[in-house]
């Protein structure tokens, strides 16, 4: 490292794992761009995928160990409820005391124009410029969701990768699920389909592209899935779709089609996603994560059927 400045990731938005991830990966870019430590604050409900360190003592023994060990016996959603409440007076106390040390992204996203892009994607803006500057100011918390470094990323795309590499279970588990298929089929196509878990299930279109995909819409993913074939003159026999999902999908009605369903956990369904040859899925941080990580076209799914490429860190 070229001084001890240390950036550390105070808060997110609550956003899950892949919201989490392209907050995470950027500033960690930004850090290997100034030379400075990186570390996440409240990266506590993911950890056990990565071998990613936490140094601080304080934050690991009150956050990270009782985390891990409070998923063994209650529902994730529980623990992570509870956690957040209790990390949030942690949050609450360094918005309080180390305010002058605080960069805020913001929460709000509506476009790309609501991102906070860091250097080398941009110059640093005056409030983070001048805690660089200033030899005093060891600490640098981030603050908020949209942080973003596209050029960053492509700059340390090697070392950022290493660096967030599941652990050995999960990659090696993506990796034979891929390597099997391929067996039978040459071409190979991730599909995200991403179901609301909550709320009321409205429609959630932006820019055309589908947010969500409920489990009554079978239709509109096969109508989707034979239309790439055809736009892109793909031999039916010669494709398999891995439907990665966060419930349980009902595949039946796509019997036309060569199908599988991954059912595995989502650490494994990313990086499966990321091994395949382009992604098809709902307009979501986690298909344009997997498709950035395995450097693959990503395309969500209109509402007519057809797809459209899209960049979430195109800007």
């Amino acid at each position: 490292m070229k001084n001890s400045k240390k950036i550390v990731i105070l808060q997110h938005n609550g956003g899950q794992l892949c919201n989490q991830l392209w907050n995470f990966v950027s500033i960690y870019a930004y850090c290997l761009e100034k030379g400075y430590q990186c570390q996440n604050y409240s990266f506590f409900e993911y950890s056990k995928y990565f071998n990613i360190p936490i140094r601080n003592r304080f934050i690991k023994f009150f956050y990270f160990i009782p985390f891990s060990f409070s998923s063994h016996f209650l529902p994730f959603r529980v623990v992570r409820k509870i956690s957040r409440i209790w990390y949030s007076f942690y949050v609450a106390w360094t918005r309080f005391f180390k305010k002058n040390q605080i960069i805020y992204s913001g929460n709000s996203f509506n476009e790309v124009k609501d991102f906070y892009f860091l250097p080398p994607t941009r110059k640093s803006e005056e409030k983070l410029a001048n805690l660089e500057r200033k030899e005093d100011a060891n600490i640098i918390y981030f603050d908020g969701w949209l942080f973003r470094n596209p050029e960053g990323l492509s700059k340390y795309r090697k070392e950022v990768i290493n660096y967030f590499k599941p652990k050995e279970v999960y990659w090696k588990s993506a990796e034979s699920f891929v390597e099997n298929l391929r067996k039978n089929y040459p071409h190979l196509v991730g599909v995200h389909i991403r179901q609301r878990v909550t709320g009321d299930g409205k429609e959630v279109i932006i820019n055309g592209t589908k947010m969500y995909i409920s489990k009554e819409e079978t239709n509109l993913v096969k109508k989707t899935l034979e239309n790439y074939l055809k736009k892109f003159k793909k031999d039916p026999s010669q494709a398999c779709f891995v439907i990665c999902s966060n419930r349980k999908f009902d595949i039946s009605p796509l019997k036309d089609l060569n199908i599988v369903f991954s059912g595995k956990s989502q650490i494994e369904d990313l990086y499966i996603l990321a091994k395949t040859d382009l992604i098809i899925g709902c307009r979501s941080t986690f298909g344009s994560f997997a498709a950035w990580h395995g450097n693959i076209p990503h395309f969500t799914i209109l509402e007519n059927g057809e797809i459209k490429e899209t960049n979430l860190l195109k800007i």
